[in-house]
């Protein structure tokens, strides 16, 4: 990628300079200057191309470009998620939730078959009463394989834990880290399909009984031969209780192959200690 295919723009909060490819224009990144969410704009593309519009939380004013319009961001104000969207503009609603559609094969009532014309009523309740062995050996075997089954998958899921916990996601990823109640699951570089642009993706989990707040990830990048080249980093201003976040921070340099999680862990957030 040539010097011609990269924009040289600002943050929105401490006007820090920010070089990032064309094809970024209109995506929201945390500041590498001041860690705060910004959008990524053209300085030199006319005012039409910049809508204004409100948080729908706190009602603060955004400036966004208009191809970011119905993007969902945190509010640089108060952290809060909201859809960007030209003020007097109305808000979208979600779309209605599809009713459950009733089970196919649903089980029906045994029905017992009729009585066969002729037959001695007591002769066949007592053929009803008398035990198979047959049949009581058959339902103790099936009784044992099902316990065999749980066990194996019992086993597999902890060793996919345990082996996730200790080589991270791959591919870059680097060594998991754990915060106060965060930890980085997976990480590594993938380029996107469309446009060519390469991020930083994996998931961070909370494991706390409450939220967490301005959660942010934070990642060293370097170049094939290990020489550092920068940082990148994503955010996100609210972290439900129990929840993941599968974040994706975008990566501005051009030589960028592997991304590392900070010292520490490389995972911050505020705890709710109204909770």
């Amino acid at each position: 990628m040539s010097d011609d295919d990269y924009i040289k723009g600002a943050c929105v909060h401490c006007h820090g300079r920010i070089k990032f490819p064309s094809g970024a224009m209109g995506s929201t990144i945390a500041c590498p200057h001041c860690s705060k969410p910004t959008p990524l704009t053209d300085p030199s593309a006319p005012p039409s191309d910049t809508i204004k519009g409100a948080c729908s939380s706190c009602h603060g004013r955004i400036s966004f470009p208009t191809a970011a319009a119905g993007s969902t961001i945190a509010c640089p104000h108060c952290g809060s998620q909201t859809v960007l969207a030209a003020a007097g503009a109305p808000a979208p609603t979600p779309a209605p939730a599809h009713a459950p559609q009733p089970a196919h094969n649903a089980p029906t009532a045994h029905r017992p078959s009729p009585p066969v014309p002729g037959a001695p009523p007591q002769q066949r309740l007592y053929k009803a009463r008398i035990p198979s062995k047959r049949g009581k050996s058959k339902g103790t075997m099936f009784a044992l394989i099902g316990v065999g089954a749980v066990v194996l998958v019992g086993i597999a899921v902890l060793v996919t834990v345990a082996l996730v916990k200790k080589g991270g996601g791959g591919g870059g990823g680097g060594s998991v880290g754990k915060g106060s109640g965060l930890e980085l699951l997976s990480s590594n570089i993938q380029r996107a399909q469309e446009g060519g642009l390469v991020y930083v993706v994996g998931v961070v989990t909370n494991h706390d009984p409450v939220q967490y707040f301005n959660v942010k990830v934070e990642f060293d990048l370097f170049d094939s031969n290990g020489q550092p080249l920068g940082e990148t980093s994503d955010y996100n201003g609210n972290l439900a209780p129990n929840k993941g976040w599968e974040f994706r921070a975008l990566v501005l340099e051009e030589n960028a192959a592997d991304a590392k999680p900070k010292a520490g862990g490389g995972v911050s957030g505020e705890k709710d200690a109204g909770q």
